[in-house]
């Protein structure tokens, strides 16, 4: 229990809980707001493991993100997109270079304010109480760490009032068991349950790659044995239709020779039969009444 608390008051002093907070209010029904990034908790670039953000009927246009551990100093790029809420299919990139940003120092809860189609950023960082038996006093530090000027008219509009979890926080037990059962569990229970969605993705997503592979594969298969039959129709006909050709050329030819045959046997004939010195009449082709 107590290397558990240990490790788990380092990874807070290393790490910042990040939310996204997007004004975005080109989007139509049955889409949803991405962020994608160069680090693995914003997928990589892609689409459907990064983090998409939800809004409601209240809080439009703003869309919210759910939280992400990062380490801080952590160089991150990043970009929004609008996709089909099921699937992130039909993305629509925003424009221009990437977004970049830095992690703050450990142990703040960060909400990154941003547009679709803005380059400006901004960070404001809660600080988060002492795990280590030392409560912070009064309510947590706020400050922009990055970015210049504050939020939108919108986004102040839409900031929420109530106590983040940072101030819920200050007053508790320092005991790291209390924090342990009051907060931790259900981010790690959380936080498996995710990876176990992505997880599941993936495999999807690679089952439906090879099946995909194997469809094409087939297709292509069949593609082109129907086109090998095509040719060896094409050429069993070919050759049929050359010795049917060659073999009516040759009856051609024999009844020809034939036929001459005949007219010179009755040449003969007529000269055998007419006297000296008279001309044979000719010989017509044609049948002779």
């Amino acid at each position: 229990s107590n290397t558990a608390a240990l490790d788990l008051a380092f990874a807070v002093v290393m790490a910042s809980m990040l939310t996204f907070s997007v004004e975005c209010p080109d989007t139509q029904p049955g889409q949803a707001v991405y962020i994608v990034g160069s680090v693995a908790e914003l997928g990589q670039w892609q689409i459907w493991q990064g983090l998409r953000c939800t809004t409601t009927a209240e809080t439009f246009p703003l869309w919210k993100s759910p939280e992400v551990v990062m380490n801080m100093g952590e160089p991150i790029e990043l970009k929004i997109v609008v996709a089909d809420e099921c699937d992130a299919a039909n993305p629509v990139w925003e424009s221009g270079c990437n977004k970049k940003m830095t992690v703050p120092a450990g142990g703040h809860q960060v909400t990154v304010w941003t547009s679709f189609d803005s380059k400006e950023i901004r960070l404001e960082a809660l600080r988060l109480p002492s795990l280590l038996g030392h409560p912070a006093q009064g309510k947590p530090e706020k400050k922009v760490t990055q970015g210049e000027g504050t939020p939108s008219p919108s986004q102040q509009h839409f900031a929420r009032d109530e106590p983040s979890p940072a101030e819920e926080l200050v007053g508790l037990p320092s005991e790291m068991e209390a924090i342990l059962g009051v907060d931790v569990e259900k981010k790690k229970k959380q936080r498996i349950r995710e990876q176990a969605c992505v997880r599941l993705q993936r495999k999807w997503r690679k089952f439906a790659e090879e099946e995909e592979a194997n469809y094409h594969s087939l297709i292509q298969n069949f593609i082109e044995e129907r086109h090998a039959s095509a040719r060896e129709v094409q050429h069993f006909w070919r050759a049929w239709l050359q010795d049917k050709e060659a073999a009516l050329k040759a009856m051609a030819a024999k009844s020809a020779a034939k036929r001459a045959a005949k007219r010179a046997a009755q040449r003969a004939a007529r000269r055998a039969k007419c006297p000296s010195g008279l001309q044979a009449p000719p010989v017509f082709a044609g049948k002779q009444g």
